[in-house]
């Protein structure tokens, strides 16, 4: 079970723990967004400290509709306590846990300031 808070700023953060290249674990604080279909979008810095692997870029839609491309990396999240293979997407902007990854799990939200978001498998 991964458990988070509902922000004053009315976000769903959550903390996942990623692996870093060398095996270490880092704690990455991410945003919930069902409108974001992919795994996770984290910033540059935060790539480069995991140590992560080019995966090729990734021509996206916005929700403005504009088109752009990202950079994509190889990552590995301990999702539920399991190693799991995460696409990356480098962005300048906030780190982001998209629907791809939550798939198969359930999310209950408790939606008011400090509310519970639980994560469940």
């Amino acid at each position: 079970m991964i458990v988070g808070r509902i922000t004053p700023s009315v976000e769903a953060r959550i903390t996942i723990e990623m692996m870093c290249r060398d095996g270490l674990i880092l704690p990455v604080e991410v945003v919930m967004d069902t409108g974001f279909s992919e795994d996770l979008v984290l910033p540059s810095e935060v790539i480069h400290q995991l140590g992560l692997t080019p995966h090729g870029d990734l021509d996206m839609v916005l929700a403005d509709g504009q088109r752009t491309t990202f950079s994509t990396w190889s990552g590995t999240a301990l999702w539920h306590g399991q190693p799991t293979d995460v696409l990356v997407i480098e962005s300048s902007g906030e780190s982001l846990l998209g629907m791809n990854l939550l798939l198969g799990s359930t999310v209950t939200m408790d939606v008011r300031i400090n509310g519970d978001v639980i994560i469940e498998d």
